[in-house]
């Protein structure tokens, strides 16, 4: 790819999804800790100066996938449910586990988010990262909401909070060796599909019928 500077926001758009493009190239080939700027700028056949004038480090670039791949999740979920005009709590909790299981590098993201907020990346970034996990957030609470009614907008953001950390330990690729043990035993635990969706919807079902008690 020949490299021409980005002019307006368009072009800067369309280099950025480039970057994102060439950095996921690498990450089906290679884990994360060994792709370095350099190695996109190879894949994109830039040079590395050239590279800088977008993105100062790879986990800014991270931060991109992170949101790209959030709002691809949030809009999927929000027109599959749509479609229907009110569920068993049952069929509710099988069908958002089945769709959060799609979006399987999501949760491997989510998963070593929080080491690359700890480095390397701008305060815009993260509060542009803020207010993306924001309206992602709120938009899913607009279809729970649908569906399970009586629960209030602070069990709303719990369960949006609980369901991300409980699905992040069932599918989560450990990023230290501490932890390495762990991640094998997760990965094994989820080789087959339907285990992380049962296992993911009776979570969220417990959580549910919690927050309804505490209502009652």
């Amino acid at each position: 790819m020949e490299f021409q500077r980005a002019r307006n926001e368009e072009q800067k758009n369309i280099r950025r999804d480039q970057i994102i493009e060439a950095t996921l190239k690498l990450y089906e080939r290679e884990p994360l800790e060994k792709i370095t700027l350099a190695s996109i700028a190879n894949e994109l056949n830039f040079s590395r100066a050239n590279l800088y004038k977008y993105v100062s480090t790879k986990e800014e670039i991270l931060l991109w996938i992170v949101i790209s791949d959030l709002e691809k999740w949030v809009e999927k979920t929000y027109n599959q449910f749509k479609e229907y005009d009110e569920l068993a709590l049952k069929t509710f909790c099988r069908l958002w586990a089945e769709e959060l299981y799609k979006n399987q590098r999501l949760l491997k993201l989510f998963s070593i988010l929080i080491s690359v907020l700890r480095s390397n990346v701008t305060t815009n970034s993260l509060e542009i990262l803020k207010k993306d996990l924001s309206n992602g957030f709120h938009k899913l609470s607009l279809i729970i909401k649908k569906f399970i009614p009586n629960l209030s907008d602070e069990q709303l953001r719990l369960f949006n909070e609980y369901q991300i950390y409980y699905a992040i330990s069932l599918y989560s690729p450990a990023v230290s060796a501490k932890n390495q043990k762990q991640e094998f035993q997760t990965v094994e635990l989820l080789d087959t599909p339907p285990d992380f969706v049962s296992r993911f919807a009776e979570y969220i079902e417990v959580i549910i019928l919690g927050f309804q008690a505490r209502n009652i």
